[in-house]
């Protein structure tokens, strides 16, 4: 998919999903992570032994992050996800970048 495109369809479903629940998506996914982060990573910890070894990577390198630590843990709650559930995370996510010029970049 080419980054016009790519953009164009990212800012279609943000603003189908802002005209059907009156709500922004990324404001709305940005405070459900933060409300699922610390139960997610309590999670990880307690399963950690049977769990494959990347997520007792993730969460080591976790633990060795002093400086945007909510920034950190959210990341590794997402991406602990594909581990914990024991599947790709290609079918579970499709990357996108951001950048300064307002488009967006997608690996799918």
């Amino acid at each position: 998919m080419n980054k016009t495109k790519c953009y164009l369809h990212f800012k279609q479903i943000k603003e189908e999903f802002h005209r059907i629940t009156n709500k922004n998506l990324i404001d709305d996914f940005r405070a459900c992570l933060n409300q699922h982060t610390p139960r997610l990573l309590q999670i990880y910890q307690a399963r950690r032994t049977a769990i494959p070894p990347e997520m007792d990577q993730l969460l080591g390198r976790l633990d060795e992050e002093i400086s945007r630590i909510t920034l950190h843990q959210q990341t590794a709650a997402l991406k602990g996800l594909p581990l914990y559930l024991r599947d790709s995370d290609e079918k579970l996510f499709k990357n996108c970048l951001v950048s300064n010029k307002k488009t967006d970049y997608c690996q799918i």
